[in-house]
């Protein structure tokens, strides 16, 4: 029980981060409160990180059983955990600082680096951190986050396509049948 009341908690955190994120939201705010619009990505960025961190916290004291003993699954995991601290960090530094911070103006779609192999680099790195942490610690609650989190991605990353081939048009279609969306030359 306490694991689907935790999945229910990732749920909402996730619609809550994918609402922020819409451009009807987006556009809300520009013209209700114009002065506050500037920082608007600083603090959806604050407040993202802080309920994830919460999130966390909670994940970790509630309790879960085990599903299965991992046995050298374990380092399979550690691998999976540490391909993903990778691809995040040379993700978030192709993106820059600023991309978490500001809106960012006069974009151009980024095809090098990582972006040349997938299109959503920082989602493939959550999607390999989520599978190793289960496969170090493969508990119930592991289970159900890591399928809400692969569900959030994939859905996440599709409504991002409906804004890219908006933002970039053909380019960005043409991009699409040259680069896998979320695994390297798989999907």
């Amino acid at each position: 029980m306490n694991e689907l009341i935790l999945g229910l908690f990732w749920v909402v955190y996730f619609a809550i981060h994918s609402v922020m994120a819409t451009s009807r939201f987006k556009l809300y705010l520009r013209l209700s409160l114009p002065a506050f619009y500037p920082y608007y990505r600083s603090v959806y960025s604050i407040f993202a990180a802080v309920n994830f961190l919460l999130l966390i916290w909670l994940h970790v004291i509630v309790p879960s059983e085990l599903i299965f003993e991992t046995g050298n699954l374990r380092y399979a995991g550690y691998c999976f955990g540490l391909l993903s601290l990778l691809v995040l960090v040379i993700a978030g530094k192709s993106y820059g600082a600023g991309f978490f911070i500001r809106e960012v103006k006069n974009k151009c779609l980024m095809r090098s680096g990582l972006n040349a192999y997938v299109r959503h680099p920082l989602y493939f790195g959550f999607l390999l951190f989520v599978i190793g942490f289960f496969l170090v610690s493969p508990n119930w609650k592991n289970l159900v986050c890591a399928a809400i989190t692969i569900l959030y991605l994939v859905v996440g990353a599709l409504l991002e396509e409906r804004k890219l081939i908006d933002e970039f048009g053909q380019e960005y279609a043409n991009y699409r049948k040259e680069v896998k969306m979320l695994i390297p030359w798989i999907f």
